[in-house]
């Protein structure tokens, strides 16, 4: 069955400088970018406007227009509001691949906007509308269960968490839990009658009815799908309406009355084509074909299903190309270490006269490699078993971890103090002992406060620019308060965050890879890794012996 998504726009301010301005010209200046930015307004209110009334190519033709003209002037937020806006559009045309390279590119701009994180759980739910079109429904799940998470973190636009719901109940239903799907549309129903918005009460009215239809229920479809049209009486032709118009032909077909189908389903095909709503134009040609065929009309139902046949191999090129995007996306990375390997074999082999030559000096070498490794080992050993009895000194409490992060530094300072263990590399720092002591509250405060670790895009010289520090002097902190390098600190907080999130009811269903993302890991791989360095315990394991 066709279920609509609840597809919509990122509105994030612009940021403008209103202070006054002395100088002539620097206020002739200030005027020109006030201008400028409301240019940019107008050309995304015609956006939304040419779209909320069904006219996709003057929609198309805005947005292109509002993606050159804020490229030109550098205007980062409008950039990242007209790719939503081209990604919405090729979508809704069912071109996946070119909607979902769009998708990447726009949460690829999202770290240089102030608002980063509500715009990347906007764009995030919209990427998975895209893979529940392109089949990839266990995919929209994980994606979606995430963007709810994230909707209580942050001031996200009510309908988000909306269509994150919507998308959940579309998962589901694909997955042929229709009764899961229907939990999760009663949820959109209500939310929609409490913000008052009639398109998100259509569409759940919309989606039940193709539960309700699935689940072999015709009256009760039929009832649902006119429910939707009487909530548009006043509007000529929309996507909910044209999906309403589909859902009734359907049931009448499945009822056994396939003339009272073909009126609505004609209906429904003449507004898909108007509004070049692709999916429903497919659905109305295959269910058309089927009642032609049930009235004797043998030569229509050719005619349809042969506009079926070729809408479907179009459609399944969209999606393989979609699919096959995204794979390569997750990919990449190990592709480029397997080119990096097939580069290095290449070299040895060209080098094979040298590599012989040298193989004496290499035997004279190997005996101070294997020292080297055995201390390196040991290094790592002792660093590991820090790692976890700083984590479990940590889990058995129930202080903040600020609090604890802080004492953990007061006790390196004391053994440092009394075994006079000052690292030669800051021999010569400018800080002070009690510069260091409020550097490192000023760090823990940042880390507790504004949670930076969340962001797994973030880097040394991004947390010392945050904190108003050099990047030496950070490493001088985490190095001689903490005896942490950047990444293990780091990765304390992340990992102290996923077993809270393991423990929090509210999020004891959660997904593994889900709670990976909402830590601030990037990959499910360096997430099990680094979890079991600081816990000893993988993070299956962990959730199984300490938040059941």
């Amino acid at each position: 069955m066709y279920r609509k998504h609840l597809l919509f726009f990122i509105l994030l301010p612009f940021t403008v400088f209103s202070q006054a301005q002395d100088n002539p010209l620097q206020k002739q200046e200030q005027d020109s970018l006030m201008f400028i930015r409301q240019k940019a307004r107008d050309y995304l209110h015609a956006c939304q406007q040419y779209h909320r009334n069904g006219q996709y190519e003057l929609h198309k033709k805005y947005t292109d227009s509002l993606l050159e003209f804020s490229r030109s002037y550098e205007l980062r937020e409008a950039e990242l509001q007209a790719l939503m806006n081209q990604a919405i559009y090729y979508n809704n045309i069912n071109a996946y691949e070119k909607a979902l390279r769009i998708y990447h590119e726009a949460l690829d701009k999202c770290g240089d906007i102030p608002n980063r994180d509500i715009a990347r759980t906007v764009i995030l739910v919209n990427v998975g509308n895209v893979y529940n079109n392109i089949g990839a429904y266990d995919k929209a799940i994980a994606v979606m269960d995430t963007v709810i998470q994230r909707t209580r973190m942050y001031k996200t636009p009510p309908l988000t968490a909306i269509a994150a719901y919507n998308g959940l109940s579309t998962g589901y239903s694909k997955l042929g839990d229709e009764k899961e799907s229907l939990r999760y549309l009663e949820k959109v129903r209500k939310m929609g009658l409490e913000i008052g918005d009639t398109t998100v009460v259509v569409t759940a009215l919309n989606n039940m009815s193709s539960s309700y239809m699935t689940l072999g229920d015709y009256g009760k479809s039929l009832d649902l799908s006119n429910n939707s049209l009487n909530l548009q009486q006043n509007i000529v032709y929309s996507k909910q309406k044209t999906t309403a118009l589909l859902n009734i032909g359907m049931s009448y077909l499945r009822s056994g009355k396939p003339k009272q189908a073909i009126t609505y389903l004609n209906q429904a095909g003449e507004a898909s084509v108007q509004l070049h709503i692709v999916e429903v134009e497919m659905k109305t040609h295959n269910y058309l074909a089927e009642a032609y065929e049930a009235t004797g009309d043998f030569e229509s139902s050719y005619k349809e299903q042969k506009r079926y046949s070729d809408m479907v191999k179009s459609n399944m090129k969209e999606k393989g190309d979609a699919m096959t995007l995204d794979l390569k996306k997750e990919n990449s990375d190990q592709q480029k270490i397997i080119q990096h390997g097939k580069r290095e074999l290449a070299f040895l082999r060209a080098q094979k006269g040298k590599i012989i030559l040298g193989c004496f000096l290499g035997f004279l070498l190997l005996s101070g490699i294997l020292f080297f490794y055995y201390r390196k080992r040991k290094s790592l050993e002792s660093e590991n078993a820090r790692l976890i009895r700083d984590f479990r000194d940590i889990h058995n409490r129930h202080d903040a971890l600020k609090t604890q992060m802080e004492e953990i530094a007061g006790r390196i300072g004391h053994e440092n103090a009394a075994n006079d263990n000052n690292s030669p590399s800051y021999k010569n720092s400018s800080l002070s002992a009690a510069d260091r002591q409020l550097l490192m509250h000023k760090l823990t405060d940042y880390m507790e406060q504004e949670k930076p670790y969340l962001d797994f895009d973030l880097n040394h010289s991004q947390l010392a620019s945050r904190l108003g520090m050099s990047s030496n002097h950070l490493s001088e902190v985490l190095s001689l308060c903490f005896e942490q390098n950047f990444y293990n600190f780091i990765n304390i907080y992340r990992v102290d965050e996923a077993c809270r999130l393991m423990k929090d009811p509210e999020y004891r269903n959660l997904k593994i890879i889900a709670i990976a993302y909402e830590s601030g890991f990037k990959s499910k791989s360096s997430f099990n890794r680094i979890f079991k360095n600081h816990t000893g315990y993988t993070p299956t394991a962990y959730k199984e012996k300490f938040c059941s």
